[in-house]
């Protein structure tokens, strides 16, 4: 039930919400953080790739930043 979508969100018309994590067509986002930190776990369940991001920063725009890395990863 983790990965079944129950609800759109209103930053991206692509993804759903399930438990906890967002998700889309070929892949499934987890973020999170504390001040000063923040965390993103990407998952192509089809190509079986994860992205795990990991930052000291936490104002970062991980969603912008890793659609630009999934194209050199050619994983759209």
């Amino acid at each position: 039930m983790i990965f079944k979508a129950y609800a759109p969100v209103d930053f991206d018309p692509n993804l759903k919400y399930g438990y906890g994590w967002f998700l889309g067509n070929n892949f499934r986002w987890i973020p999170g953080g504390s001040p000063g930190f923040k965390a993103d776990i990407w998952q192509f369940p089809n190509q079986k790739i994860s992205v795990i991001m990991l930052w000291n920063f936490e104002k970062v725009d991980s969603y912008k930043l890793f659609d630009k890395i999934k194209n050199a990863l050619d994983i759209n």
